[in-house]
């Protein structure tokens, strides 16, 4: 097993992407990530989605995103929205 890893929200992790974002060589205002909440109101969001929908920010997003995951053990799991 690997080293250990800090364990997160999915809040957190949002709040860390959307604040690592602008970092990014490529990143442009606007850019941003969200939690996305399944229809059931009792159920925990397990996926996120970005905005703007464009090739630019999906590199940029899926490259912080995982820079994130690396550094932290996100409760529950996230996906991008639509993946899986």
């Amino acid at each position: 097993m690997s080293a250990f890893m800090p364990v997160i929200s999915a809040r957190q992790f949002i709040e860390l992407v959307n604040q690592r974002l602008p970092s990014h060589h490529v990143f442009k205002a606007g850019m941003r990530v969200f939690l996305v909440r399944p229809a059931s109101a009792d159920a925990d969001a397990t996926e996120f989605d970005y905005s703007p929908r464009t090739r630019r920010a999906s590199g940029v997003v899926i490259y912080v995103v995982d820079h994130v995951k690396s550094q932290f053990r996100v409760e529950p799991d996230l996906r991008l929205a639509g993946s899986g």
